[in-house]
């Protein structure tokens, strides 16, 4: 992100969210899981106040530019790059 000029941050997702990766975890296949979410998402996911208008556009295209990058750098190492 740093390299990209991008503004990065982390959130957890522990409580009652889950993501497609915890599958993928739980049976101890590496994962990763990209999201836009702040820690105050309870706030918002699945409540009344999830609402289209709150999606900030220029930020989801701004994170899927990130993960993009960062899957194709993830692609062209070797596997023996991770272990």
């Amino acid at each position: 992100a740093r390299e990209l000029k991008m503004p990065f941050a982390q959130a957890s997702l522990a409580g009652n969210a889950d993501a497609d990766s915890s599958s993928f975890l739980d049976v101890r296949i590496p994962a990763i899981t990209f999201h836009g979410l702040t820690n105050r998402w309870a706030d918002i996911l699945h409540t009344s106040n999830d609402k289209l208008e709150k999606i900030k556009v220029p930020l989801v295209l701004a994170a899927y530019q990130f993960a993009a990058i960062y899957l194709d750098r993830i692609e062209r190492k070797s596997c023996a790059a991770f272990r």
